[in-house]
């Protein structure tokens, strides 16, 4: 019989992963810290115009591992130029610790909730995003969530098709 991974255990391994992908030294790196709790945040370019997140929800914690793969391959801008965004692969790590398996009643953000989502707000505002992706688990859905900030944009649309 196979154990469940406990709060603790999860979140040692994607802290684990997070400090491999701050090694490479690809990505100037913020971290905000709420209630005991590192968020990084990973920027790349001048001017980042694209926000990727994931662990917003404390059960889907396989999305923190995608992001975290997509930055340790991440290849130089020599390849694309025109990248320039913030990923933040552990956006709820308060949630992740006290709830991780999966539970569709239990999709929480912990005690903290107001000064945790006040802090991310707050860091994020300096940005001027046109787009975001939001890493989640859906077995109901097949594509992303892509979200765009102009109306009437279709960048989402084309990168779906």
């Amino acid at each position: 019989m196979t154990e469940k991974m406990t709060g603790f255990d999860i979140i040692r391994n994607v802290y684990n992963k997070i400090d491999d992908v701050k090694r490479l030294n690809r990505f100037e790196v913020d971290e905000l810290n709420v209630g005991g709790f590192p968020i990084p945040i990973f920027k790349f370019g001048k001017k980042p115009t694209v926000l990727i997140t994931s662990g917003m929800h404390c059960d889907e914690w396989t999305q923190i591992f995608a992001n975290l793969y997509y930055l340790n391959n991440f290849i130089s801008s020599k390849d694309n130029p025109h990248s320039s965004f913030v990923s933040i692969p552990l956006i709820n790590p308060i949630g992740l610790m006290k709830y991780p398996n999966r539970d569709l009643s239990n999709r929480l953000w912990g005690k903290r909730k107001g000064k945790l989502q006040k802090e991310l707000i707050k860091y994020l505002s300096q940005f001027n995003f046109l787009m975001s992706l939001d890493m989640h688990e859906d077995t109901d859905f097949s594509d992303a969530y892509i979200y765009e900030r102009r109306k009437g944009a279709t960048l989402g649309n084309k990168l779906l098709a």
